[in-house]
């Protein structure tokens, strides 16, 4: 019995042993002690976390800035809800813009933010 007992505690502690080896082996060389199924190309592409990015991928659709509504414009690359704000408070006290340069009178858009949205924007 005493010997049953010392090669069950044996091979337990060589089993355990053989683990810890193995899980450090993995973490020192970059190698998984478990095959790790890597994702496929489709899945990996299928996932966007940037929602300008993805609507503007899915939404060939311009922005109209005589019509858009703060949220709307809340939406794009570099506005928020400050400048949102700004930019329908500017078309309501002076009317609709007659050219997408005329975004840059409203306080808090330059050039260089004009230039960011350009692309995403449209007076139709």
């Amino acid at each position: 019995m005493k010997k049953d007992s010392a090669t069950i505690l044996i091979t337990a502690t060589l089993v355990f042993a053989a683990l810890v080896i193995g899980v450090l082996i993995g973490r020192y060389t970059g190698r998984s002690p478990v095959p790790v199924q890597k994702p496929s190309v489709e899945t990996t592409q299928s996932y966007n976390l940037d929602p300008v990015q993805d609507s503007a991928q899915n939404n060939t659709q311009k922005l109209n800035i005589n019509t858009a509504t703060q949220e709307q414009f809340d939406a794009l690359p570099g506005i928020g809800s400050v400048l949102a704000a700004r930019i329908v408070a500017y078309r309501d006290a002076n009317g609709p813009f007659t050219s997408i340069s005329e975004l840059t009178n409203v306080s808090g858009i330059g050039q260089e933010r004009l230039k960011a949205i350009m692309e995403l924007i449209t007076l139709d």
